[in-house]
This record gives structure tokens, sequence and C-alpha cells, in this order.
């Protein structure tokens, strides 16, 4: 090999390599681009220093109550609402023993009570506070048909009775059952009312009162 060959070929060694071509674009070839650590990344959410702080958005959300340790028994559920249902039927005059009937009935002595919604009362338009959406049935034409709904939603069972005694103390449809002296008739006039789309309801309410002397809490 001539030696002008020889020197040509150590040059080609120590030459820099040209840069890449990727997709058509010149690409300088250096040092890879330094990677921010993800402790240096602000949230989304994080305050600007010095920006003006934004007013949180707040936006009605669907909750539900925790699933009980245990399904409680029906003496167990009576024991645990009883003193609520009678300091609220002093206060709005629905007997206590209705109170308690219906809700056993609606929740199944508080094993379904989404929302610690005790007697599946629903949100209507002039209901403001949490909500949960359930699947629930009503009875059409002496049919039972499925439907979605929301109910009202509480923080504890009380909430829910305080409510429930309101609704209907102060819902005109409900004041020709206030002249009623019993539990039993109180729960019949209630049902024709309208209360409930079930044409049996009266006479499951006065069931429950019956088989579990529920009349002794309106004494």
């Amino acid at each position: 090999m001539p030696l002008s060959d020889f020197f040509a070929a150590i040059t080609r060694l120590f030459r820099p390599a040209p840069p890449l071509n990727v997709g058509g674009d010149i690409v300088p070839v250096g040092p890879a681009p330094a990677v921010q650590s993800t402790a240096d990344v602000a949230p989304a959410n994080t305050p600007v220093e010095g920006a003006a702080a934004q007013p949180a958005t707040t936006v009605a959300q669907p909750v539900s109550a925790p699933a009980a340790a245990r399904p409680m028994t029906p003496a167990e559920f009576i024991a645990a609402i009883a003193p609520a249902a009678q300091a609220c039927a002093r206060r709005t005059h629905v007997p206590a023993s209705v109170t308690v009937a219906q809700a056993a009935l609606e929740s199944s002595w508080g094993v379904h009570a989404p929302g610690m919604n005790l007697f599946g009362i629903k949100a209507d338009a002039s209901w403001h506070g949490p909500f949960t959406v359930q699947l629930t049935h009503e009875v059409e034409d002496y049919k039972t048909i499925a439907i979605h709904a929301e109910f009202r939603a509480y923080s504890d069972w009380q909430g829910s009775i305080e409510d429930h005694g309101t609704f209907l103390a102060t819902n005109p449809r409900y004041r020709p059952a206030f002249a009623c002296t019993s539990g039993p008739a109180f729960a019949t006039a209630i049902a024709a009312c309208g209360y409930a789309t079930d044409p049996l309801y009266a006479a499951k309410l006065k069931s429950v009162i019956a088989a579990h002397n529920l009349s002794a809490l309106d004494a």
C-alpha cells in the first residue's frame, strides 16, 4: 500500500461521525438531553406562587353508605332506631310505629339503605343535598317494573328519620293521615294518599306493626 493511502486510512478512523438522518431531519449528534425528575414536576393542581387562587368547584356527587358488618336482626334494628322514631313523633306527630315499620319494610331491616336512606325517599326537585342513583322497582298497573332513580342521602339514620317525618308533616298530600289516632290507621291513610305504588303497602305496614308490637312505641 502506498504510504499516502496508509495515512488517509488512519485519518478516516479518527474522523467524527456524520449526523444522523431521522425521517429526513438532521439531528445533531451530542449528549442526550437531561431528563427532568418527577420530583421537579409540579402536579397539575399545584398553585403557582404569585398566581391568583382559583375557587374550588363543588359538584354534586352520588354517595353510598358503608356496608354494615353484619345484618341486624329485627329486634336489633327496632332497638337501634326506636328512640329516634319516638323523638321524631313528638316533633312531627308521625307515629313511631309507622316510622319503624316503614323503615323496616323499605330497607329490609336496614340491609338495603344506600345513602343511609331508610325510606327510599327520592331526590326530587326540592332536594338540594347529596343523593344516590339506585335501581329500584315500582308497580304500574299491577306490573312490577325496574327503573333507575335518584334517592336522598344522609350522614346517618337519624337524619333519614327526621327528614322522613318532616316530609310527611309538611306535604299537604298526607294531611288527612294526621287526623288518625293509631299507627295502623295512619299507615292506611298515607297509603290511600298515594305514598307508595304497591297496592298492598298499607297491609304490609300493618303486618309489621302487629308482628313486632310496634304500637307500644306510640304509648
